[in-house]
């Protein structure tokens, strides 16, 4: 979305700007799950991330997500043994997900996505008021 949003800025062609809303519409739960990759935002939002300092789900002693971060989300490829015993080997690619902190494969926070994120909810933001 970051580079779309990019060639937004320098074509100014609808179709770019278009592309980003959706894409934000998609993590925020427009999707086949109905369900939002970040946490506090949406009906069915993040909640259990897979993360060493959130993880309340695991350990009531750590805190919970805070709203605004977001999750890898689905992911075909099941690496994590939460996920496999859940039985989400062979599912649909977008439905490859489990709101669960042991489940890393399509739970994990990273600054490699929540950075882009939070660029991409600020653009949009600068957008709206113009």
């Amino acid at each position: 979305m970051l580079v779309v949003a990019l060639a937004y800025d320098f074509t100014r062609q609808q179709k770019y700007l278009d592309g980003v809303v959706l894409g934000m519409d998609y993590l925020l739960g427009r999707n086949p799950l109905a369900q939002s990759y970040v946490s506090g935002y949406g009906e069915k939002a993040l909640q259990n991330p897979h993360h060493r300092f959130w993880a309340h789900q695991v350990n009531a002693k750590y805190p919970k997500a805070p709203p605004g971060v977001i999750s890898g989300g689905p992911n075909s490829t099941i690496d994590d043994p939460y996920s496999k015993g859940a039985g989400l080997r062979g599912c649909a690619p977008e439905k490859c997900y489990i709101d669960h902190c042991e489940a890393y494969s399509v739970n994990e926070i990273a600054i490699n996505w929540n950075a882009p994120f939070a660029w991409t909810a600020a653009w949009l933001d600068e957008k709206s008021k113009k």
